[in-house]
Formats: C-alpha cells, structure tokens, sequence
C-alpha cells in the first residue's frame, strides 16, 4: 500500500453500522474503502448456527497459506477482542453469479480449481496449524470418516430436538447416517493433506485474468477424496464438468492419494447428501416460511427442498419406494411452523 497504515478499528465499525450489506453464513462479508484502497472486513456471526466441521480460526490458515497458494486472499490483520479480519479485496464476480449452479462451467476455471487442488495435495504437513487433540492420525481414513459421521449425527440430534417433529414429517429417520457404516470401515488408507473444505461457486471470484479462492474457514487436514467429493457436491457440475475435473484432479494427485478414490468418493458424496437433507432441511423449511405461500420464491424452495431430500433417501432407506413429493414437503414444513 502506497498509504499510510490504514485505521482497522475504524474499518471495523464501518462494517457493523446497521444497514450495511454484509451477505455471508458465518461470517459478516463487508467492503470498505479507505483512501481509494478497498478492503474486506470479515467479523464472525455469533448468531449463525454451526453446520460444518471447523478446527483452525481462519486467521490461522490463511497465515500459513503464502507462498504456496496464489489465489487465496492475503491476510491483512487480525484483532482479538472483538475478533475480526481484514483481508485484501478481491476485484470480480462471483462465479455462481456468471455461471449459476448446475449451468456448464468455462473450461479455464475448472482447469483453475484443478491447479487449486495441486497446491492443496502439496501443502506441506509441517506448514499447517496444529491439530486439536484427537485428531486422526495421517492415513487414518477410517477415523477421519468417523469424525465427519459423528458430525452429521450430532446436526440430526441437535436439529431434531428444535425442530420437534418436522423431521418425522419428511421421513428423515432418527439417524440416517446408519447405512453409511459399511463405506466407513471400508475406507482406503490415504496420505492425509491439506484440504479446503467449501469449494464452491459461491467461494469463487473470477477476476480479470484469474480465479480467486475464499472463505477457507472450513479447512481441514484429512482424506483427500473428501475435499474432491464435497467439491462435486457443492459444484452441481454438467456431466462433461464433472469428468474433466475429475481427470484434472486425477492428473495432479499423488498415487497414494488415488487408491480406491472411486469407491470412496461415493462414500463421501453418500455422506455429503445424507448430511444435506439434514442441515438443509432446517435452513430451507425457514425459507419456506418466511416466503409468500404460492410465491415463486416459496414453490423453489420447496421443490429445491425436496429435490435434497430425494437425492438422500437411497442411503438411509434401501428399500424406499418412490419419491417424497413437493407438496408433502410444503404441508410438513407449514404445519411445522404452525405449531
């Protein structure tokens, strides 16, 4: 910066002024400029419910990410108390808003997200945080596994106990989870590496000549297949997408991390849908409720609703016959919150 060191306290209150856009899940996403500089000012939303498995304040990843990653924002500042971030600004569109989910992605940014998982399956080991206590040890696939499990199992017992009922009404058992345990104890022993954790279009800027990568808050060090499997996930890929990133991401990681990748990719995108229908059902009913009855805000969202669901249902019912329908969806959630 060619100014003097700017005010971070005065960007901090800049950014909590009622009124101000500040879109995001977990976080308050704010733009402040100050002397023609832009900057990016992230504070935690206290009130946002955790959905993800998280075990590094993102401060902490994103010092360590220079000089192996290009394309992450640059950490600018860090304050403890209140804690907030001051990242650099990146200039673009988001590339959910170019290319919306389940529309073909330009050849150029999937060859970019592939250079991205080079540089994770890379990272070195000693370059990351340290882990919390327990953490599976490298390779130990199985028990990275089980973490993510108990994740999802935990969501359904906190969410069922808020939302009494509504589960029920959409067929959610008590754990639908219990069907994954065979692809659990299945799983390959891979290197552990560095992983993202929430690559998705909605974390991607497309900038003049290059893509950006955010919001690293969901980082992790574990199975690789995993972070390839939530990728696919969150991407909604064309066929023709999907393969070539697939490829790209087969071209650039290391033989150990390949074994068996095809089987268990199904097993964590199985666990990625199953955990979907989940945590998508508390945050989709409140959509549905909120919105006009009839409205074309209030018909997608229960159609996007039930399409979550559907694509679950195989995996905590073998036998499950036929579809649950969009209607079903929108009587279960208005006689939820009815009640």
């Amino acid at each position: 910066m060619d100014h003097d060191t700017p005010d971070f306290m005065a960007m901090f209150d800049a950014a909590m002024r009622p009124g101000v856009d500040a879109r995001g899940y977990y976080h308050r996403n704010v733009q402040v400029t100050v002397n023609g500089d832009s900057y990016m000012v992230r504070v935690p939303m206290e009130e946002s419910e955790v959905m993800d498995l998280s075990i590094w304040p993102e401060h902490e990843i994103l010092s360590v990410l220079p000089p192996h990653f290009a394309h992450a924002p640059r950490l600018l500042y860090v304050h403890d108390d209140p804690y907030f971030q001051v990242q650099e600004f990146i200039e673009g569109d988001r590339v959910e808003d170019l290319h919306p989910h389940g529309a073909s992605v330009p050849v150029r940014i999937v060859d970019e997200i592939v250079t991205l998982f080079s540089e994770l399956l890379s990272f070195p080991e000693s370059g990351i945080p340290p882990l919390p206590a327990g953490w599976p040890a490298d390779g130990d696939s199985n028990g990275f596994g089980a973490v993510l499990l108990r994740l999802g199992r935990s969501l359904r017992e906190v969410h069922g106990k808020e939302a009494p009922g509504l589960f029920e009404r959409l067929g959610i058992p008590e754990d639908p989870f219990f069907q994954l345990e065979d692809g659990l104890t299945a799983l390959a022993v891979r290197p552990f590496r560095l992983l993202h954790g929430d690559i998705h279009r909605g974390n991607m800027i497309k900038g003049a000549r290059e893509t950006f990568f955010l919001d690293w808050q969901l980082s992790l060090w574990g199975d690789p297949v995993y972070d390839l499997a939530d990728h696919v996930h969150k991407m909604g890929y064309t066929p023709d997408d999907k393969q070539r990133l697939i490829k790209g991401w087969l071209g650039v990681a290391p033989d150990g991390c390949q074994r068996r990748w095809s089987e268990d990719l199904n097993f964590y995108l199985a666990y990625e849908r199953v955990k979907s229908s989940v945590v998508d059902t508390v945050r989709w009913s409140r959509r549905i409720a909120e919105a006009p009855t009839g409205s074309p805000a209030w018909r997608t969202a229960v159609q996007e609703l039930a399409a979550k669901i559907n694509r679950a249902r195989p995996y905590w019912s073998q036998g499950c016959a036929g579809a649950v329908a969009a209607d079903r969806v929108a009587s279960a959630v208005m006689e939820f919150h009815q009640n």
